[in-house]
């Protein structure tokens, strides 16, 4: 089924500006390299100015677009615990809303009480003075661990630090002051409260070159011998599988993005992360099938699939589940671009539009295809190609504004099916959740301006210090390895903007709840279309 490629020279200025636009993880080296090119789209295709178009458009208290919907997400439009059933919360009262079945309650720490969730259930304002769950309230230290005082935690912040002393801002990531910016706003919102199991949190930093898979493991191996408890990485390690050593060294690992199901599990109970692959491309192509996207009544009769194969297990469970929707091998027209090391060449895409013209292609949907979306579109464009467009926000959405942005006429009527709130920020109508709320309010006692209007980390930053913070607060005892439980327990976590709901049963990965999303050349811009929040199936 894979077509030949052709190979595709960059200078080391492209490949570091490719890097910045990406945020996926990668199992191996090799994938690294090619996926380089694929996903800190979440740091650099957002402008610093905001997440989006029209960023000076303000929140406001009135429910978005299709408000009227079957369950609220909960009070001052908190993200739902995993416990209850959609409430009866007015239509349009919050940003989002959920559709979720009952699972139990989700357990507030003590010292902080958690927000009042649909169905009677809490959510976790991580980051409480007091402990809850299974741990004693001023826990030992262990005997045989490591970053744990009688009166200290200590953690572990990664910084990205692209080469260069100019190279963070010239490719939109958020300078290393900034990013400490973030870190210490968060950290010390925590200590504020009373730390954390009756420790104040202490931080030392490191910075780590993406692009450099040498100084990332020499940069594990720095932090092993500072002897951390955890390290909370803003985004080196985002699409390296070299984030492994860190669970190799019993030190957990709290990421800002996505990960493949095998690498999470094969490092486990060390690795967190705000979101997986498995579950993204699983919920959109579910999501899609809700939408009616599939059917002859939304002009359906092929599917174009244009992917990498740097992520082979992943593409093979995508194909399985494309009939398990109702899409038969024999109606999927695929095109493999190979593995490269940045973007794909564009006279492989060039045929991939080619190739799907000539099969009468109506419809396209993707994987691993960040990077190279914005080519692809502009060379159908210029092909005279528009298919429609069903699409997983596997950051897609944020790089929708960027020096990678697709062609908006193109892409005009396109859906993304996305598990965060990415699209909020350009909703008229919508507001921001309680803990976008927090956070924003967290900066702003810092002269940080708000999350949306900062590059597209900063909320991230405060979601990975409260999932920290819960995990803590909730693990059976203060050591590394208990974590996961802990997490686990909390099993809910009112996020900021950019993350959305979560559901932390039986795993240490967000995402656990999708919507629908639509591009449109009235603003040039992704806005919610549904805000309700559904469950996801994976």
């Amino acid at each position: 089924m894979a077509d030949n490629h052709s190979s595709n020279s960059m200078t080391p200025t492209q490949a570091f500006r490719l890097w910045a636009r990406r945020a996926p993880a990668a199992e191996r080296t090799a994938a690294v390299a090619a996926v380089t090119a694929v996903l800190v789209l979440a740091y650099a295709l957002v402008p610093s100015g905001g997440g989006g178009p029209n960023t000076t458009a303000q929140l406001t208290q009135a429910g978005g677009p299709g408000a009227a919907a079957s369950a609220a997400v909960g009070a001052n439009g908190q993200s739902p615990a995993p416990g209850g059933v959609a409430g009866s919360g007015a239509a349009g009262s919050s940003t989002g809303q959920v559709a979720a079945p009952a699972r139990g309650t989700g357990a507030a720490p003590r010292g902080r009480a958690g927000g009042s969730a649909p169905g009677g259930s809490t959510t976790v304002n991580a980051g409480s003075s007091g402990q809850a769950g299974q741990q004693s309230k001023c826990p030992a230290a262990p005997e045989s661990g490591h970053g744990v005082t009688a009166s200290q935690i200590k953690v572990g912040i990664m910084l990205v630090a692209v080469a260069g002393a100019a190279a963070n801002s010239t490719f939109g990531v958020a300078s290393v002051d900034q990013q400490k910016g973030y870190a210490n706003a968060a950290i010390e919102d925590v200590n504020a409260s009373g730390g954390l199991a009756c420790r104040k949190v202490v931080t030392q930093f490191f910075e780590g070159n993406p692009a450099d898979q040498s100084d990332l493991q020499q940069k594990c191996l720095d932090v092993v011998q500072a002897g951390v408890f955890a390290v909370i990485d803003i985004g080196a390690y985002s699409i390296s599988s070299v984030k492994g050593c860190f669970g190799q060294n019993q030190i957990a690992y709290f990421g800002g993005y996505l990960v493949a199901e095998s690498l999470r599990q094969k490092f486990a109970p060390y690795m967190f992360e705000l979101g997986s692959y498995d579950r993204t491309y699983h919920d959109t192509i579910f999501g899609l099938k809700a939408a009616g996207f599939f059917t002859a009544a939304k002009g359906f009769t092929k599917l174009g699939f244009p992917y990498r194969s740097c992520f082979p297990e992943v593409i093979q469970k995508i194909r399985s589940w494309f009939n398990q929707a109702g899409v038969p091998s024999s109606s999927i027209v695929d095109y493999d671009i190979g593995c490269p090391q940045a973007l794909a060449n564009p006279g492989d895409l060039q045929q991939a539009v080619l190739k799907f013209q000539r099969a009468g292609v109506s419809s396209v949907t993707t994987a691993f295809f960040v990077g190279d979306f914005s080519n692809f579109s502009k060379i159908a464009e210029q092909q005279k190609f528009r298919p429609k467009y069903g699409l997983p926000d596997d950051q897609l959405i944020t790089t929708s504004y960027g020096n990678l942005r697709p062609d908006y006429n193109n892409i005009d009527g396109a859906i993304a099916i996305s598990l965060a709130r990415s699209g909020e920020e350009t909703t008229p109508g919508t507001k921001r959740t309680a803990g976008t709320q927090r956070c924003d309010a967290i900066f702003a006692k810092h002269g940080i301006a708000p999350s949306y209007k900062q590059p597209y980390a900063a909320g991230n930053v405060c979601d990975q210090v409260w999932m920290f913070a819960a995990a803590v607060d909730h693990a059976p005892a203060l050591q590394t390895n208990a974590l996961a439980n802990g997490l686990q327990q909390a099993k809910s976590i009112d996020f900021s903007f950019p993350q959305g709901p979560n559901n932390f049963t039986g795993t240490t990965t967000g995402g656990q709840f999708w919507r629908t999303t639509g591009f449109t050349t009235s603003c040039n811009c992704w806005r919610v279309t549904d805000p309700t929040f559904r469950s996801s199936t994976f």
